[in-house]
């Protein structure tokens, strides 16, 4: 981590950068020296002339001795004690000149060591000039701002910090300072090289990796091998980290894709992708529209929901025509939510010129068509009448873009019979070339369907010129229907189409997948098929006559069944979709399931009949139903397996009337699950999308029959139960969720009584399971029918997300009874605690409501 100076921005977010070194401590340090060379300046030459006069005064000593030797010589009395006098004051003069020495050479050494160190931090440069990219698509960076040192050290690459709402303004908390050694001590040199690789690897702070699967605004990144440049030790914790946030400008994951290099930023809360390592890319967001509508509970026998729209005019010569929503019914009546930095601005008065299926590219171009809501339905489980809320649901001949129709198949000859609109995109050929490319049938919907493509070249306004061109033809065996439309992928030379197979016959229904090819044409997958078992149901049942019983009875019969039932989890496709340029299979995955059955009994025959018997029975599962994608990503999961346990004991005894009947009975049950009312109503793997209905309760019963038999009871009649029985109301309730998260929970039907006590016929023997023979038989287990996708009920359903904004609507006409309908719905928009009330000014308790939410 470092401080910069921009130098100039050579484009794309990429810079000319100084990288600022911590120079403070240098200067301060060059200040000293210079202070220490100046004081040396008059310290070394006097050390020298101090030097010079202690050699001078040893040589005058060392003279004087030498001018008394001749004395010496001569034996002069009193010549020796003044030799030994004067060699004693020489050997201190030599001493004092050794030091002087010492001093002068000292004080050289300092002059040249400071001189040298001067040289030396007077080299060292302020910043060195550095290509470096912005982490963010932020286009006017300047002053100081705040660099990335990858793997927390110089020299293994620099990136800016992102640029978005001035947080690349160097913060020194944050970006610290990167010190030359030479501003440094030894020992702080040693200290930092020993420290260096566990600060790194157990204090992380940044490091580059790549995308390897994305979710919204979450994302699996495989990080680069990192090593210290101390000691070369690796100082990565872990290689693969798992949904790290993406925090990117005002648009979050929408910027991104699977393969993207990515800088990660470690916190204390975790890592966090903050940009890319090279060539961000902008923030293109989608924009919202939706259609104000309000509900109203249509007439017997149908009851289908009534649907009221506005549009303009809004005003008239008397002002505002029922504010602001305008005139009932009247044009131009789609509302849009252009995302502005964190707001959204609505707009009103807009052509309701786009449908609710769409296909958008990594540039954030819209086209979309007429079609059911979500992505995912099977058309052949509601009704065809496309009236009111449903009229939006019926195929057309138009391609949408911009709240404009760009493409009218009707109005082009080559297209014949073929004007239902099955999916379309735009796509680049080899020569820069852009064609619109439109997938269409001769029907909006039906078993062994035709459906050919067409294109037809555009300009930079998507406006298309020339003559439409036949490209290819596919044709749907007899009994195979569309699950879904055809979606292209964000290249647009790709598409998928999921087909629902022999619909009428349940046994060996299956899901295959049609792909197109812009250059090769039609394909067929089988995903999955119903005809291949996921368990086995193994049965035996034994019986035996004993034809000389002790006394009184006659005739003595014994019996067992024993029921084994194991099912494995296993996976059924949903729809298939393109997420980017990647398929991705929404599947059902159905929990593994372990079921058993034990039924015993004895009928002993004499004056009397006996029979006596117990069975409990047993359904365990061994996880949660789950609706999940091909990349291992949860969009649906119930809150806990359901189970059954039952415990039967009985004795009766029959022969005439006024015997007696005794039977105990214990159950303890949870049923229910998605798969219990309407099923999935819309689906969407592009932004983590699902609705389903969900529903069931929870009881258990304790109960006895304690009673006589009577002839009335022979003729039919039944013997009454009592005991004791708890039981939770049976609720049906409409979850929303949104990356793997259940946003919204709506009860849409409660029934109190939740369950009635049970009473018994006479004749209780069979309920054990009693069939008089001796068999063991193993049967497979087929899987269970496939989700219903969509419902009749369904009036508009839909969720998208851009950046930090989404919005939501679903709403159902919901059966409550059988000649009773009720409104269940949620509209999201971010931004508001209360979107109809804030943007309509209605209630939804009145029925209005954000209708056919779509992106623009």
């Amino acid at each position: 981590m470092s401080k910069g100076e921009i130098v100039s921005h050579l484009g794309e977010g990429k810079y000319r950068v100084r990288q600022k070194l911590a120079v403070e401590r240098i200067q301060l340090e060059l200040v000293k020296l210079n202070e220490r060379i100046a004081e040396l300046a008059v310290e070394l030459p006097t050390a020298k002339l101090e030097l010079l006069q202690a050699q001078a005064l040893v040589e005058d000593k060392a003279r004087d001795i030498d001018l008394l030797i001749p004395g010496l010589q001569a034996g002069t009395a009193g010549v020796r004690e003044q030799i030994t006098q004067l060699q004693s004051e020489l050997v201190r003069l030599q001493t004092a000149v050794r030091l002087a020495e010492i001093k002068v050479t000292n004080l050289i050494a300092e002059n040249l060591s400071a001189l040298k160190r001067r040289g030396q931090l007077e080299a060292v440069p302020e910043g060195y000039e550095i290509d470096a990219w912005c982490a963010d698509y932020t286009l006017d960076l300047s002053g100081d701002v705040g660099l990335v040192d990858i793997n927390d050290e110089g020299g293994q690459g620099v990136v800016i910090q992102p640029g978005y709402d001035s947080e690349a303004v160097y913060q020194p908390s944050r970006d610290g300072a990167l010190f030359p050694n030479l501003a440094q001590s030894g020992v702080q040199i040693y200290f930092n090289a020993a420290v260096l690789p566990g600060v790194q690897k157990w204090f992380p702070r940044y490091r580059v990796g790549e995308i390897t699967k994305l979710q919204t605004d979450l994302c699996n990144v495989r990080l680069d091998s990192a090593t210290s440049s101390a000691q070369g030790l690796p100082i990565n914790q872990t290689e693969l980290l798992a949904e790290v946030p993406i925090v990117y400008m005002d648009c979050n994951g929408s910027a991104f894709t699977e393969g993207d290099r990515v800088v990660v930023r470690f916190t204390a809360n975790g890592p966090l992708v903050i940009g890319f390592e090279s060539d961000p890319v902008p923030c293109s967001l989608f924009g919202f529209v939706f259609e104000p509508a309000k509900w109203e509970p249509g007439p017997g026998p149908t009851y289908k929901a009534v649907k009221h729209t506005y549009g303009e005019p809004f005003e008239d010569m008397s002002g505002q025509i029922n504010s602001p929503l305008g005139t009932e019914d009247g044009p131009n009546s789609a509302w849009t939510a252009t995302p502005d930095s964190s707001d959204l601005v609505i707009q009103r008065g807009n052509a309701r010129s786009y449908g609710n299926k769409n296909w958008f590219n990594s540039e954030k171009l819209v086209l979309s068509w007429d079609g059911p809501p979500g992505r995912a339905h099977r058309l052949d489980q509601i009704d065809f009448s496309f009236t009111s809320f449903l009229a939006t649901w019926k195929t057309g001949p138009y391609v949408y873009h911009d709240l404009e129709v760009i493409l009218d198949l009707s109005e082009h000859a080559e297209a014949g019979a073929f004007v239902n609109v099955h999916g379309a995109s735009v796509y680049e050929d080899g020569g820069g070339q852009r064609w619109l490319v439109v997938v269409a049938s001769d029907e909006s919907y039906a078993n062994g369907q035709i459906f050919r493509v067409f294109r037809i070249t555009v300009d930079a306004l998507l406006q298309p010129f020339g003559l439409l061109q036949f490209m290819h033809e596919t044709t749907l065996m007899t009994g195979m229907a569309p699950q879904s439309h055809f979606y292209f992928s964000a290249k647009g030379n790709r598409a998928v189409c999921t087909i629902v197979g022999d619909l009428e016959d349940d046994e060996n229904l299956h899901i295959d997948l049609v792909r197109y090819d812009i250059n090769s044409g039609f394909s067929l997958e089988q995903l999955w098929t119903r005809a291949v078992p996921v368990g086995s149901r193994t049965t035996v049942d034994t019986y035996a006559v004993d034809s000389d019983p002790p006394s009184p009875a006659s005739v003595i019969k014994t019996g067992t069944v024993d029921v084994s039932q194991q099912v494995v989890s296993h996976d059924v496709p949903i729809y298939c979709d393109y997420v980017g340029d990647r398929e991705v299979i929404a599947y059902e995955r159905r929990p593994g399931s372990v079921t058993s059955i034990d039924s015993d009994w004895i009928d002993i025959e004499g004056p009397g009949f006996d029979t006596t018997g117990t069975r409990v029975t047993s359904v365990q599962r061994d996880s949660a139903f789950e609706i999940i994608t091909s990349d291992a990503i949860t969009l649906f999961s119930e809150s806990e397996p359901a189970f059954i346990n039952t415990d039967l004991h009985m004795r009766t005894l029959r022969g005439g009337a006024g015997d007696s009947v005794s039977v105990t009975n214990s159950e303890s049950e949870k049923r229910g699950g998605i798969d219990w009312g309407e099923n999935l109503l819309a689906i969407d793997v592009r932004f983590g999308f699902c609705a389903v209905v969900v529903g069931g309760f929870t009881y258990s019963l304790n109960e006895s029959i304690d009673d006589t038999y009577t002839a009335q009871d022979a003729n039919g009649g039944y013997l009454t139960a009592s005991g004791s029985i708890d039981s939770e109301p049976m609720t049906e309730i409409v979850e929303i969720w949104r990356n793997g998260e259940l946003i919204k929970e709506i009860e849409a039907l409660t029934l109190p009584s939740g369950i009635e006590h049970k009473s018994y016929g006479v004749d209780i023997a069979s309920q054990v399971g009693i069939t008089g023979s001796n068999t063991n038989t193993t049967i497979d287990i087929l899987p269970e029918l496939p989700l219903e996708v969509g419902s009749k009920f369904l009036m508009t359903a839909a969720s998208y997300t851009t950046g930090p904004h989404s919005i939501t609507g679903i709403a159902m006409n919901y059966p409550v009874a059988f000649d009773q309908r009720s409104l269940v719905t949620f509209n999201e928009v971010s931004g508001y605690d209360h979107p109809v009330e804030e943007i309509l000014e209605r209630t939804e308790a009145s029925g209005y409501l954000l209708c056919s939410v779509g992106l623009v």
